[in-house]
């Protein structure tokens, strides 16, 4: 076996070994960055979800007031009836 042949050889081997860590290496670095993204996604979501729950909570809490307010109006018609009858 030539010298050339040889080192051909040994390149293309240890080549292969570092070109196997480095795409580990960049798989590792494109995972981690879609994890931050996600995670950034997923705060920005809960946050939209905290926002639209306090808001459904204010809206709740008007349509219970307007409720109370109905249901009062409604006591007093039914005794004006009673009176009428």
């Amino acid at each position: 076996m030539s010298d050339s042949m040889y080192l051909l050889t040994l390149g293309l081997f240890f080549g292969t070994v570092l070109l196997i860590f480095a795409l580990k290496y960049l798989s590792s670095i494109v995972s981690n960055r879609a994890q931050v993204v996600d995670r950034e996604r997923y705060y920005q979501l809960a946050e939209e979800s905290r926002a639209v729950q306090e808001q459904l909570t204010r809206e709740l809490a008007s349509l219970r007031a307007e409720l109370a307010g109905i249901a009062e109006r409604t006591a007093d018609i039914q005794q004006v009836l009673r009176q009428v009858e």
